[in-house]
């Protein structure tokens, strides 16, 4: 019996520990419940800002590279032809034939 109780104790005393930990803060966006640090404020958004930079700047570059070929790296170049080849294939085929290349 005791064991019972103190089993059904620890169960409670875990369910309140996970229904607090799992509220939004009151300073946290009201669309991150888990407050995994995605609001605009957490390190998570700011890495994502950084990747999306560096993705916009890299698109940036290689339009630089379709009009001005000249310009291209070998690098650009072989992704430029990649792109091209792999747009004639549809879903795995698709898949595959990037994950080949690269």
């Amino acid at each position: 019996m005791r064991k019972a109780l103190i089993s059904t104790f620890l169960v409670v005393l875990f369910s309140i520990c996970a229904v607090t930990e799992l509220r939004a803060s009151p300073d946290s966006d009201a669309d991150e419940p888990f407050d995994m640090g995605m609001g605009r404020r957490g390190p998570t958004w700011r890495e994502w800002q950084k990747i999306i930079a560096n993705v916009e700047a890299e698109m940036r570059e290689l339009a630089k590279c379709r009009t001005e070929p000249d310009r291209c790296n070998a690098a650009e170049r072989r992704f430029e032809t990649i792109v091209k080849e792999a747009k004639s294939k549809n879903g795995r085929a698709k898949i595959e034939f990037v994950n080949e290349r690269i």
